[in-house]
């Protein structure tokens, strides 16, 4: 495992494949990989912006990153229209359509889907900006959990921690994994997971 930005441990076998991962998908010259997004941050007027405010380090590249670095989003309230809508959509299962029907099953209740729940982790990180003017871009995840149902008036953010750096040995870039953690008002955890994010270093 890397422990320092620029610094990957000897033979260390994966940085050698995220490294070349990155080779084959993501060359340095490609502007999607190491440029900038113009349109990162919450688009006005969009229905699903999340209330307060997200927190963390002032990020603008790789290298500004650190492992144990914390990062928390806005919050998210969750009703039962949205749960029903997404379902009727992508998840058509009675215990995310319908009160009673859920009762009945071995969630209980209503709950949201669980994709559902990961595509609200995805726009709190979004809006989190983690990686500053930077998109976020990846090559995969690893670890996704779904620990405890999201339920109607359930108001959920997210808690991101830097747990490993990656430098690439051959392009001006690095991959950043973040857990993140999505906890509701209780602080009950409820998903979990870890972005490979690409993240462009700083020009020399």
């Amino acid at each position: 495992m890397a422990t320092k930005t620029g610094q990957p441990s000897p033979g260390q076998t994966e940085s050698d494949r995220l490294g070349e991962a990155l080779k084959e998908s993501f060359p340095a010259s490609d502007p999607v990989a190491v440029g900038h997004s113009e349109h990162a941050g919450t688009p006005q007027g969009h229905a699903g912006t999340p209330q307060g405010q997200a927190s963390g380090p002032r990020v603008e590249w790789f290298d500004d990153l650190a492992l144990g670095m914390r990062f928390r989003s806005a919050d998210r309230r969750v009703t039962a229209e949205e749960i029903k809508r997404f379902a009727a959509e992508f998840d058509p299962q009675p215990y995310h359509l319908d009160e009673e029907a859920a009762k009945a099953t071995p969630l209980k209740g209503l709950a949201a889907s669980g994709w559902h729940t990961a595509a609200i982790a995805m726009r709190l990180m979004t809006d989190a900006r983690p990686f500053g003017p930077h998109p976020l871009l990846g090559i995969g995840v690893d670890e996704l959990r779904w620990l405890a149902p999201v339920r109607p008036g359930d108001v959920i953010h997210l808690e991101g921690e830097v747990i490993e750096l990656l430098p690439s040995r051959t392009k001006p870039q690095g991959i950043a994994r973040i857990k993140w953690t999505a906890v509701n008002q209780r602080g009950e955890p409820l998903y979990t997971v870890i972005p490979l994010a690409i993240v462009p270093r700083r020009p020399p």
